[in-house]
């Protein structure tokens, strides 16, 4: 059984990629779609086609 470090608890914690919403240590095409689309990478003003497209890959990334 691995000893836990009390003084520093954060090192026993794995660290993912901010772009990893299900932590799995794969970042998935979905994800990828997803974060950018919340961070607003892709520099589009047009907020309604951005929440329609959040939502399919939402959807998409549920539904796997």
């Amino acid at each position: 059984m691995e000893e836990f470090d009390h003084e520093n608890p954060d090192e026993d914690e794995e660290e993912y990629d901010e772009m990893d919403l299900n932590q799995d240590g794969t970042v998935s095409s979905a994800e990828m779609i997803i974060y950018e689309m919340l961070h607003g990478s892709s520099g589009s003003d047009s907020s309604k086609a951005d929440s329609a497209n959040l939502s399919e890959a939402l959807s998409a990334y549920s539904a796997a």
